[in-house]
């Protein structure tokens, strides 16, 4: 549903008649939310809670579960979830004054990142759950990234690629011995 923000911006900025189709976009979240509930299944949020274990909240009740897990608990790998959208979030909803000149972010690609990062935060239990491959989805991030990255000469993108090839290969060695889990 946080989708529809930026389906919005997109529509009155285009200012045509066809764009007012992006209005009917909470109907279908209503009409699904119907069907759900005359068809005696259970919601979204209460088969999170009863499959995952993770119970819907605000954003920012999120967040503080995250951040008293990660104080409380020693969690190391939710420090580097938390650490990854942080960034993430920064880079993408900020971007760099150098960058907005050759390669803009509009706002409604900024509204996107922020509803998926809000969205990432909205579940406590097992917090931030699917961080990693939920980034994946905040386009903006890659294209200030690959601002950056013009600007690198061969000796620093080579260094760059390597040392995150080698995290990469550190990470995947990790998970496969099974030393994520305590």
């Amino acid at each position: 549903m946080l989708v529809f923000i930026p389906l919005a911006v997109l529509a009155l900025r285009s200012r045509q008649a066809r764009s007012l189709a992006v209005a009917l976009t909470p109907l279908g979240l209503l009409g699904y939310w119907g069907w759900l509930r005359w068809s005696g299944r259970i919601s979204v949020v209460e088969a999170y809670r009863l499959h995952q274990g993770m119970t819907m909240v605000s954003p920012w009740r999120g967040l503080a579960e995250t951040l008293r897990l990660i104080v409380t608990g020693h969690d190391a790998l939710l420090a580097l979830k938390l650490g990854m959208v942080i960034l993430v979030a920064v880079v993408s909803l900020r971007g760099d004054a150098r960058t907005q000149a050759r390669n803009p972010v509009r706002l409604e690609d900024r509204a996107f990142a922020l509803a998926v990062i809000l969205q990432m935060l909205m579940y406590t239990g097992r917090p931030l759950l699917g961080a990693v491959r939920y980034v994946l989805m905040i386009y903006p991030v890659f294209l200030i990234w690959g601002a950056y990255a013009e600007r690198w000469k061969g000796k620093q993108l080579a260094f760059y690629v390597t040392a995150l090839g080698f995290l990469n290969l550190v990470w995947m060695w990790a998970f496969l011995s099974w030393s994520l889990v305590l």
